[in-house]
């Protein structure tokens, strides 16, 4: 089994940049940083507790890319660990410029895109949940490294 790097730096300022996330509804927020030099086996990694599975959340995922970073798009294996063990996988393709090379998405010191990742959604067992996503691009250098992603951000918001 790879080893893989544990993404785990918080960012102080974070809810600056990604205000759009908070609210009073807000179970759970999270920004990581370290992913300017993104690697095939660098894993940001979410966890949360769910008390009541009867409640619908939505989740959104977010993401901040400076100029430097060379793609249109941005592919994640995303991996839910339920309380129980098992767990689903999932590739998400995330588009950050517009057919015309433009970047989508707002900020000052890079473009942060909101991502609506999944909708109306029931969490079927109380526990704890990891929600991991890991750099899903093709290589185009020896070390499968992705450069300018600043931050990534997980939000889950009850409705």
């Amino acid at each position: 089994m790879p080893r893989h790097r544990q993404l785990s730096v918080r960012i102080d300022d974070a809810q600056d940049k990604v205000h759009d996330l908070i609210s009073m509804d807000m179970l759970y927020t999270d920004f990581l940083t370290t992913w300017l030099d993104l690697k095939k086996d660098s894993i940001a990694t979410f966890t949360f507790d769910i008390a009541d599975t009867s409640t619908t959340y939505d989740i959104v995922f977010s993401v901040t890319n400076k100029d430097d970073y060379p793609y249109a798009n941005l592919y994640l294996f995303n991996d839910v660990i339920f309380p129980s063990k098992h767990y689903t996988r999932d590739t998400i393709e995330f588009i950050l410029a517009a057919q015309d090379g433009e970047w989508l998405g707002t900020g000052m010191s890079g473009y942060t895109n909101d991502f609506q990742y999944k909708t109306n959604v029931r969490f079927p067992e109380k526990g704890t949940y990891t929600f991991t996503f890991e750099q899903a691009m093709r290589c185009k250098n020896e070390d499968c490294s992705v450069q300018g992603i600043e931050s990534v951000a997980l939000a889950v918001k009850e409705k």
